[in-house]
């Protein structure tokens, strides 16, 4: 979901297209492309295109203390924004299910 929070974070894409909203702005990103925000910086990644997209993300977030979900328009048609700014992850993420471990997919990463 489209926000902020007060440590910094990065991002590459593995494998796959994915859709970066940053700051309002919308950019396509496809396999080793790598985006990196400082702290305070508002954005969300959706994944694109025919198959999966599969990202590493690598950050100093620091708990769930200090993030903001915004209510973007950009972000809201890609459904990746909350109707109404809050500060609760229940309350971002009450439309999904809960997340559910699982076991590696064969042949979902490529092979290098």
């Amino acid at each position: 979901m489209y926000h902020r929070e007060k440590h910094q974070e990065g991002f590459l894409v593995l494998a796959g297209e994915a859709v970066l909203v940053v700051e309002a702005e919308q950019r396509t990103l496809h396999a080793w492309d790598f985006f990196h925000y400082p702290g305070g910086t508002a954005h969300a990644i959706v994944g694109a295109g025919d198959g999966p997209a599969v990202l590493l993300a690598v950050g100093a977030r620091g708990g769930r203390k200090g993030i903001v979900y915004l209510a973007e328009a950009t972000a809201r048609r890609l459904g990746a924004a909350v109707a109404t700014r809050t500060t609760s992850s229940a309350e971002a993420y009450a439309r999904f299910p809960p997340s559910q471990r699982c076991s590696y997919e064969e042949g979902l990463l490529p092979r290098l």
